[in-house]
């Protein structure tokens, strides 16, 4: 239960997005009544669906860290769409591109020394 209580007080709104993401049924109402306490989750959980509460809290670990994963994805991805506004919507060449085209215009403007 220590995973799970050191990942709750600092993100109920985490833990929520997971269980609502996993276990849809659960209402905002009942995780409200819960005061914010990832243990009250996982008794939830092993009651409704009548797991144990090892394997309730382990389900629930796996629930955030996934939860966290995603919201992690979201924000690169968030981030990376800033750089492209911020850059004009230019999409900066990877460092083979460049070095490919690099090539193909030496290749052009020498032709008898490409290299």
């Amino acid at each position: 239960m220590e995973q799970t209580r050191a990942a709750n007080e600092s993100n109920w709104s985490t833990i929520k997005s997971a269980v609502h993401r996993r276990w849809d049924e659960i209402s905002d109402e009942e995780l409200d009544s819960l005061d914010q306490s990832a243990a009250k989750v996982v008794d939830l959980l092993a009651d409704r669906y009548h797991i144990s509460p090892k394997d309730a809290e382990e389900r629930l670990h796996a629930a955030v860290l996934e939860e966290e994963d995603r919201s992690h994805a979201i924000s690169e991805v968030q981030a990376a769409e800033i750089r492209f506004e911020s850059d004009g919507g230019r999409v900066v060449p990877s460092y083979q591109e460049f070095h490919e085209s690099h090539d193909m215009y030496r290749a052009r403007v020498y032709p008898e020394n490409p290299h």
